[in-house]
């Protein structure tokens, strides 16, 4: 049997929710890359939020502009192109302030009257928009946009809340996990460079008679005067002393 828990949500969207949050964590091993990713989290919020019809991603640039990352709909680039240019409305305000912020039509038209009307105009009328968390720090914001003027309720904000912890936790992950594999490859190389470095350094003590100390000279006093890169000079002067 069915039942309705506290907080409003039925035992269906607790299902939904669980299987939404197995789809987002799915596409984000696809490595299909973070756009891919913010539009599977898209489309599964039209699947949990009953009366969402449109959904997409905002994201907040460091100069402080706002684009629009995943679309299920090209109107919802439309949308949030009215809210970029207008400088307000609900995608911005739950970026800026990082709150869930929602509106039905008539309370949409009190707070952000030029927005609204544009996008009525467009087929929009109830707002439903969550902030995303990456890091430690506010990238954008998730939006749910319905065509009919009820607008969307606690237990739709509280779902798309629960769905927003599960993206966190997994761009967390996924943030980490490309670190360590940045830093492998910067581990890697630096080893590859220091290797070549050691050979020159040995090239050049054979052929020239002097210490570790004073062939590692050679090569930073070459690598100053022709502004290239130290591992770029050993490579140079070994492949030299070799075929010398």
């Amino acid at each position: 049997m069915s039942g309705v828990s506290g907080n409003g949500l039925a035992d269906h969207q607790f299902d939904a929710l669980k299987d939404a949050i197995h789809s987002v964590y799915s596409e984000l091993d696809s490595a299909g890359g973070t756009d891919r990713f913010l539009e599977e989290v898209s489309r599964e919020a039209l699947v949990l939020v009953p009366g969402a019809h449109l959904a997409g991603v905002t994201v907040l640039l460091d100069n402080g502009d706002a684009t629009t990352r995943a679309a299920t709909d090209r109107v919802v680039v439309d949308v949030d192109r009215v809210q970029y240019d207008a400088g307000d409305g609900p995608c911005l305000e739950a970026a800026r302030t990082q709150t869930i912020t929602r509106a039905d039509s008539e309370e949409a038209t009190r707070r952000w009257p030029s927005f609204a009307h544009s996008a009525r105009r467009l087929g929009v009328a109830s707002y439903l928009s969550a902030p995303i968390l990456l890091e430690g720090k506010y990238l954008g914001a998730l939006n749910v946009y319905g065509r009919d003027a009820h607008g969307f309720t606690r237990a739709d904000a509280a779902v798309l809340n629960v769905l927003l912890v599960a993206v966190r936790y997994a761009l967390d992950g996924a943030s980490r996990l490309e670190e360590a594999r940045r830093r492998g490859e910067q581990l890697e190389t630096a080893m590859k460079s220091r290797a070549v470095i050691e050979q020159a350094k040995g090239a050049i003590m054979a052929a020239r008679r002097v210490s570790a100390d004073e062939a590692f000279k050679v090569l930073v006093t070459e690598s100053k005067n022709r502004n290239i890169k130290l591992r770029v000079i050993a490579e140079a002067m070994l492949h030299t002393l070799q075929e010398g």
